[in-house]
């Protein structure tokens, strides 16, 4: 929690001090937001499975895993081209992961702090009104700076890429407080586009050769004849592993509340001003 309050009070120090750098590249606004996360990361991969003759064969699993809720926060500063169309930069920290059931009051909690970079498109809708609604969609690049998990014993952290790349969509609604501040009220939806997954050790066995291997090995009626390829599969399994096309996505919703401030007048009173 130490480690959170003190990204949390960066990340308004660094809203702040660029606050007038912003103002000279011409945005029209810029503040900061906090809320929650709710998230879930699907996993999907092929396992083995054993017939009643001790034969093996593939197997696909998958799991959605139960939403897990967190904490989000960050900084974004908005440019206005017209009365309706704009653009959002925002630098945002955010806790993803999954919640796996294990009985009625058990539960494998695991989470996943990522960094992430949001350029979006803005479409502000009603352009009169003196409030702001826009409508947000963009993509976003994310850097993983921690995980963990608890639960039952001995449980690990999903094993997990450094990057995650993805797509946002979602509102924000802007309301006057006063001419200067403005609150800040937004529900976005994430979409994770890439494998996450940690990639499988180099030399790692793809499953199907490994089940044909051991296949053979149990259908072997004198050990002799077992040809020394097929053994060194075996022996390659147990030590590098299996390839066993493991998949893991980042999913979840964003709900936040922040304030902002305007660095310049809005654009239809520039275009106002532009026209005398």
């Amino acid at each position: 929690m130490t480690i959170m309050k003190k990204i949390f009070f960066l990340s308004l120090l660094f809203c702040l001090a660029l606050t007038y750098q912003l103002q000279a590249q011409g945005f029209s606004y810029s503040g900061f937001k906090t809320g929650l996360s709710v998230a879930r990361a699907p996993i999907s991969f092929d396992g083995i499975q054993t017939d009643t003759t001790g034969q093996l064969s593939v197997e696909s699993e998958s799991s959605n895993g139960k939403f897990r809720t967190g904490l989000q926060f960050g900084v974004f500063a908005g440019k206005e081209f017209t009365k309706t169309i704009g653009v959002r930069m925002e630098l945002n920290y955010t806790q993803m992961g999954r919640v796996d059931t294990i009985n009625y009051n058990q539960r494998n909690n695991y989470a996943l702090h990522y960094f992430s970079f949001d350029p979006m498109l803005q479409l502000r809708i009603k352009a009169s009104s003196p409030n702001h609604f826009y409508i947000l969609a963009g993509p976003s690049a994310r850097l993983l700076v921690g995980s963990g998990a608890t639960g039952t014993d001995e449980v690990q952290a999903l094993k997990v890429r450094q990057a995650d790349l993805g797509v946002n969509f979602g509102f924000s609604y802007l309301v006057g407080l006063t001419p200067y501040l403005y609150l800040t009220l937004e529900a976005r939806a994430y979409y994770g586009l890439m494998n996450v997954a940690e990639k499988p050790k180099e030399n790692a066995v793809e499953l199907n050769e490994y089940i044909s291997a051991f296949n053979t090995v149990q259908n072997a009626t004198d050990p002799f004849d077992i040809p020394e390829e097929t053994s060194q599969v075996i022996e390659d399994a147990r030590t590098n592993g299996f390839n066993n096309n493991y998949k893991i996505t980042n999913q979840g919703a964003l709900f936040s509340i922040g304030f902002c401030v305007p660095l310049r007048p809005p654009a239809d009173k520039l275009i106002k001003i532009g026209r005398k």
